[in-house]
């Protein structure tokens, strides 16, 4: 799609939530193969295998394309952003054949699924000051059932906050029902040893990577890396594009880690070996004092430079194991480049 103003995107977005407003359609998670999944309070709290479903909901499916069509604009996306919640507020609330029909849904299912949780909470505390909210909390229960693995701790515990109100609503006992089961199985996960602190390694490691000013597209990936690994948009597992990926981070990664400490030594980067990311590592080495290091780095270069994952295990389960890898020597490298930086 070509570049947008606010005023185009604006009326796109209204076009969109026209014909939500017009059809009323009923949103539906299914799987990805079989039967369908009939949406409802008979659900069980959480479903067992959930990257096997997928939600239908059209219109969500279009702002979710106009959203990722203005990605790359910042501006346009707070605009985005800001237009789904103004939307919602005062959102028309109706019946509808035999069913109840809430035109703020929409813009809370496209946060929710984009990965907005508080601005889609921000919605739902707004609605509750002013408005019958079950349709909300119906489409909620539903996100948490079969997609509960994209909420964290925070975002948990922000939804039990807001829903904490004394109410008739039987998806509310539910929701908290819900967020009771995730957590008691979290706890257990951690409690079995399963090592949950790569996820803080994973955000310590862009937190570090932003206040060293590296190009802001190594957080990104590291980001779109850790939901690639639930990703159900596609059925097969596109492993040559994401092991290039995982190449392109390392490499630019080594960049910008030769280049802030060139900013501090002035020094020249060596012409020792016969490719420029040879040298920068070179550069890297002697000035982080890496050793063993610098052969566990050397390691995971041919683990992802190799032509395949290992047969004994899935393709995306050698990713999240060699995305783990790649976030620890990260975690390590930034680590001395503070140290270095201290001194």
């Amino acid at each position: 799609m070509k570049y947008m103003e606010e005023k185009e995107l604006l009326k796109n977005m209204q076009i969109i939530f026209n014909m939500e407003h017009d059809d009323a359609e009923s949103y539906s998670y299914e799987r990805k193969y079989g039967p369908k999944a009939i949406v409802g309070s008979s659900l069980g709290l959480l479903e067992g295998d959930p990257i096997s479903y997928q939600i239908k909901y059209s219109t969500l499916d279009a702002l979710k394309k106009l959203y990722f069509s203005i990605e790359s604009n910042l501006k346009l996306k707070r605009f985005f952003i800001s237009k789904l919640i103004e939307f919602s507020t005062d959102a028309d609330l109706y019946i509808k054949g035999s069913r109840l029909v809430d035109d703020s849904v929409l813009s809370f299912a496209t946060l929710l699924e984009l990965g907005f949780i508080d601005d889609a909470l921000l919605i739902l505390d707004r609605r509750l000051k002013r408005h019958d909210v079950s349709e909300l909390l119906r489409f909620l229960f539903s996100f948490i059932h079969y997609e509960y693995y994209k909420l964290t701790e925070e975002n948990l515990e922000l939804i039990l906050d807001k829903i904490n109100i004394d109410s008739p609503s039987n998806y509310r006992i539910l929701i908290k029902k819900q967020i009771n089961k995730i957590r008691y199985d979290n706890l257990l996960k951690k409690m079995e040893g399963i090592n949950l602190e790569i996820l803080d390694d994973h955000k310590k490691v862009i937190e570090k990577m932003e206040r060293f000013g590296f190009d802001a597209s190594l957080g990104e990936f590291l980001i779109k890396a850790e939901s690639y690994c639930w990703d159900t948009s596609k059925d097969k597992f596109d492993w040559s594009a994401i092991i290039g990926s995982l190449r392109e981070f390392s490499r630019n990664f080594v960049d910008n880690v030769a280049e802030r400490i060139k900013e501090k030594t002035k020094e020249d980067f060596p012409k020792e070996l016969p490719t420029p990311i040879g040298n920068k590592r070179l550069y890297i080495k002697k000035h982080l004092s890496l050793e063993d290091e610098d052969k566990l780095y050397d390691s995971i270069v041919d683990i992802i430079n190799s032509k395949g994952s290992h047969k004994l295990i899935t393709e995306k389960e050698y990713f999240r194991l060699v995305k783990n890898m790649i976030i620890e020597i990260s975690m390590i490298i930034l680590t001395k480049l503070e140290k270095f930086e201290s001194n």
